[in-house]
């Protein structure tokens, strides 16, 4: 069943050597025969999929890309090859050994897993039909590349024979430490008190045992009676393997190398208790009769980590790379684009049609489904009229971002990008980047608000969150302080900001702090906010808005703060983006829920639905949308 699938999808190269070798001046390159995907039924043209994969997927996969042609490059040049044989052979192995491990050998219960993750075993194998496929030949590189040394050679016969090529065996006799049940109330002092003379008492009785056998000999006699060791005590203490020292802390290795066939190593302490060994055996392997074995095993070891890190830092060393702008350039069905370079290496220009081949082949077929439910979300757009603006996105865009930079970066730009050069992004790919993911998310916005529904039990639940049970609103009256900005270059330094900033937030707290002990006295909270407040849309009407207080649209840290307080109470001096604010509940006004269901009703219809819900409503939408991946995906 796997090599038949396996075959039907085919594995070819990431790049095929001819790939890249075509004029940056030659007509479009020819598209793949056949579809990637179907939906419901109907099957998607590749260029559609793939150009959809270039422009949402292609600024952070080039640079993947130029690697992977980097390395298929430097593969054929070797003249290596993997087969579709070795392929199917490593995720035939990679399946049973799954099966076997987590699911008791029953393969069913692996495909039942599958479908959980919305999976069948066509598409597991086309997901790893490329990843295996680049795992060998990374690995088949780095053996071609790999130089083993004499040393090497060594260690790795030691390794594997014992210290100069002699394997020791030994039968064993374990007594184990046993400290006994400890009183309940036992000190830690008493506990290893107790711990301490354990220990010595079994090293007595090991010590007698082994003076015992050395004057009556017959290590096997007393195996039975005395050891502890449950795997090989009806084995006469026979440890199957070779000694490895490293294996018994506490060994001395020295010494047991100089025993004589038969003898007896003092007791030792190791791997719970007190351990007596006898040798029975010595396998001497010299060198020079293993040593092409060895150096042929080493050769063709699987690559570690550090040595694939090596071969990919070596070839990007030694490549002269340029990453082109063509990936954020949108295609058409009459201008496909494929004959452009998105990149080019050593002078050859990678065009477009090898990247999206690429892209769909090692991207595509986790993506199919969110390909279809925006290619749904879009046709549906358009057809209702739905379809956002670039105004629109770009005024989305600027909104999020300015809320992003003030909430992270205290609304100072230049941190913000600055943060973003820290991290490898610049500014342009950050911005294109969310004007794609904007872009989306408007398109499903507008769909949903089309077909919100807003119902009477919506309405009461969003007046009783506002205003509480009984409808009571709090009036809410406040005193905003500033920090004032700096003296043309009063400040040079980063550190000089922060002082300042930390200076001026304590000195306006502390002004605040003293306006409310004064309202405490007696002043009245109004006439101080006349005075000192700084927020001229309030100040004049004695800290009150020109509407009621909208305590919702408040950060939620300020309105528990604010519902806390009762009739006539001030609060403590509250921070909001440097801002700094004097509150006061001046009273409770009644709003019934008359006054307010139209306005909340309309609130209620136009208001942005959140990440969460935007992709649950598309997620509803398409849920009975079947979305097939196909052969021609991976080729």
């Amino acid at each position: 069943m796997i090599l038949s699938l396996i075959l039907a999808l085919g594995v070819s190269p990431t790049l095929t050597g001819n790939s890249s070798a075509a004029s940056v001046l030659q007509e479009t390159p020819r598209e793949p025969q056949g579809s990637p995907l179907a939906i419901d039924g109907v099957e998607i043209p590749w260029a559609e999929f793939a150009n959809w994969l270039v422009v949402v997927q292609g600024f952070n996969n080039l640079d993947s890309y130029v690697e992977s042609y980097l390395i298929q490059r430097e593969f054929d040049a070797a003249g290596l090859v993997v087969s579709t044989q070795e392929v199917h052979q490593h995720i035939v192995a990679e399946v049973e050994d799954r099966v076997s491990r987590a699911f008791d050998g029953n393969r069913q219960l692996w495909l039942d897993e599958l479908q959980r993750l919305g999976q069948d075993e066509s598409d597991f194998l086309a997901e790893r039909t490329w990843e295996v496929r680049r795992m060998l030949v990374l690995e088949k590189l780095v053996q071609s590349r790999r130089v083993v040394s004499e040393e090497q050679v060594r260690l790795a016969w030691e390794d594997e024979y014992g210290p100069g090529g002699r394997q020791m065996f030994v039968s064993r006799i374990l007594l184990r430490v046993r400290a006994g049940v400890q009183a309940t109330g036992t000190t830690r002092d008493e506990s290893q008190e107790l711990g301490r003379k354990a220990q010595q008492e079994t090293l007595a009785r090991a010590q007698e045992l082994f003076e015992r056998m050395q004057r009556e000999g017959e290590f096997g006699r007393y195996v039975p009676e005395f050891s502890e060791d449950i795997q090989t005590r009806k084995k006469g203490g026979i440890l199957p393997d070779a000694v490895i020292p490293e294996d018994w802390p506490g060994l001395d290795f020295d010494a047991l190398v100089k025993l004589e066939i038969g003898g007896l190593l003092p007791p030792f302490l190791s791997s719970g208790g007190y351990n007596l060994f006898q040798l029975d055996r010595v396998e001497v392997t010299p060198l020079e009769t293993v040593q092409a074995q060895v150096r042929t095993r080493l050769e063709q070891a699987s690559a570690d980590q550090m040595e694939i890190t090596t071969l990919l830092s070596s070839l990007r060393e030694s490549a002269n790379i340029e990453l082109l702008d063509e990936v954020r350039r949108s295609a058409t069905t009459e201008n496909t684009r494929f004959s452009r370079p998105v990149a080019i290496v050593d002078g050859k220009p990678l065009l477009r049609s090898d990247f999206a081949r690429w892209l769909v082949s090692s991207r595509g077929q986790p993506l199919a489904r969110g390909f279809a439910q925006q290619r749904w979300a879009q046709q549906r757009a358009i057809a209702l009229g739905l379809e956002p603006t670039e105004l629109m996105i770009e005024q989305r865009v600027q909104k999020e971002l300015d809320n992003q930079i003030q909430a992270f970066f205290g609304g100072d730009r230049e941190k913000w990008a600055n943060d973003l050069l820290k991290k490898g992004r610049d500014i342009s790919a950050t911005m294109y980047q969310a004007k794609l993911r904007t872009h989306n998310n408007l398109r499903a916005e507008a769909l949903m608000l089309r077909e919100r529904v807003i119902t009477e039990e919506m309405i009461r639940r969003e007046w009783e969150e506002r205003y509480g049970a009984d409808g009571r609103a709090p009036d809410i009256r406040f005193i905003l302080r500033n920090i004032p900005d700096p003296e043309p270059g009063q400040l040079e330094t980063n550190e000089d900001l922060a002082k300042y900033i930390a200076e001026q937030s304590a000195e306006a707290k502390s002004f605040l702090a003293q306006l409310g002990e004064r309202v405490a006295d007696g002043e009245d909270f109004g006439a101080l906010a006349r005075t000192y407040s700084e927020d001229p849309k309030t100040r004049d009407l004695g800290g009150r808005g020109a509407g009621r207080f909208e305590l919702h649209t408040w950060p939620e840290g300020i309105q528990e703060a604010l519902r806390a307080l009762k009739v006539g109470q001030v609060s403590v001096p509250l921070e909001l983006s440097n801002q700094f604010f004097l509150f006061e509940l001046a009273e409770l006004v009644h709003v019934p829920l008359d006054s307010v269901r139209e306005e909340l009703r309309k609130e209620l219809m136009t208001r942005p639905p959140s990440a969460v819900e935007v992709s649950a409503f598309i997620n509803e939408s398409t849920r009975s949308m079947v979305v097939e991946v196909l052969p021609e995906m991976v080729k």
